[in-house]
């Protein structure tokens, strides 16, 4: 179950989709980071320290993306 956000929906704490965004692709909120991006990232290789540098993020943000895509698996 999906609530509005301001232009999209939110998807989980953190994560929402927004049609104007990325064609509307799961993005971390406040950003146009794709949470794809940050699972890539970190598969391959690279710390959680450095995905937040490289896209000025948080490790709140980093988390909200994990517990969206891990709550996808089922």
């Amino acid at each position: 179950m999906s609530q509005q956000a301001q232009g999209g929906r939110i998807l989980s704490p953190g994560i929402v989709s927004d049609p104007q965004i990325n064609g509307g692709k799961a993005i971390l909120e406040g950003t146009r980071v794709p949470v794809k991006i940050i699972l890539v990232d970190l598969s391959q290789g690279m710390s959680v320290q450095e995905i937040c540098e490289e896209y000025d993020l948080t490790e709140e943000q980093i988390k909200n993306a994990l517990n969206y895509a891990a709550d996808l698996v089922p």
